[in-house]
């Protein structure tokens, strides 16, 4: 008799939990400033409860119902579009960015992208036309169409992704734009030229979707260096000078030649650096082994 208690009280907890985590996944909910939506272990931020806020912190994670949700996407439509913060600051669990984010945050001048995120939706930051730079990381293998459109005073891109694709538009009214970095060997769909384009090898970038401006494609490199004597030495000689303006750049890994004749290339890594940031970008290194007379 007591065994059967003890396990009708059991299906009876388990019952009232599973209601309500159905519950907490069929509605919207408020934690701290942001309202969320739950699914599984994962929160979606929707919204913030104000748009008067100057300064947003996301965090990693809620607590709700005292159960644990990480936060990983802003999921909801025009989420924090028209707020009046100059700075909001993802958390490093967020995967995505779902469409018009942060359109019209006029006083927004910075924003860092975390190294979690893969996709931008489109129209992100439509109109954020106080918005000067934008590091793009790795991780991101998407930017929706129209992404950055309206930023009338975005002036650098430094978009590190070795694959990425963009929708179309991406810099439209972008008047400014003067820099562009690009981290992949080869052209991105629907790529931007503007006045200095930066790109590991010129080879993978043919005629660009788009322009802004009077154009030219630069290599980030050019190595002193391209030519040697079969088994004349077993590594080869990197210096280079570095065409990115404002950067200086590090050679942070080596190349053995080969000991064959022939055309060769390897992938160096190297770092750039200016007052305020670096990052590291694969440049091709292109040789050639000629044979002993």
């Amino acid at each position: 008799m007591f065994k059967f208690k003890w396990l009708k009280k059991v299906t009876v907890i388990a019952t009232v939990m599973l209601s309500a985590c159905v519950n907490m996944n069929a509605r919207e909910i408020q934690v701290g400033a942001f309202f969320y939506e739950l699914n599984g272990d994962e929160a979606v931020l929707m919204r913030p409860v104000s748009l008067k806020e100057r300064k947003y912190v996301i965090p990693e994670k809620i607590t709700y119902s005292s159960l644990n949700f990480k936060v990983t996407a802003i999921g909801g439509y025009k989420a924090f579009a028209g707020a009046s913060a100059t700075e909001i600051v993802l958390p490093s669990t967020i995967k995505s960015i779902a469409a018009y984010a942060f359109q019209d945050c006029k006083r927004l001048k910075k924003f860092e992208i975390p190294a979690s995120v893969t996709s931008l939706s489109w129209r992100v930051f439509y109109g954020c036309d106080k918005l000067e730079s934008i590091v793009i990381p790795p991780s991101v293998e998407y930017i929706g169409w129209g992404a950055f459109t309206g930023c009338c005073n975005l002036k650098k891109v430094v978009c590190l992704s070795p694959k990425i694709k963009f929708g179309g538009h991406i810099f439209e009214d972008c008047s400014l734009l003067r820099s562009v970095i690009y981290a992949s060997m080869d052209a991105p769909d629907n790529w931007t030229a503007v006045m200095h384009t930066y790109v590991p090898s010129k080879t993978g970038y043919d005629a660009p979707r788009f322009t802004i401006g009077k154009t030219e494609i630069i290599e980030l490199l050019k190595w002193h260096r391209t030519t040697y004597l079969m088994g004349q030495q077993e590594t080869a000689d990197l210096s280079c000078t570095c065409n990115l303006k404002g950067y200086t750049a590090e050679i942070i890994g080596t190349c053995k030649l080969k000991p064959e004749s022939g055309k060769w290339s390897e992938m160096i890594p190297v770092r750039f650096s200016d007052d305020t940031a670096s990052f590291i970008i694969q440049i091709p290194y292109y040789y050639t082994v000629i044979p002993r007379s």
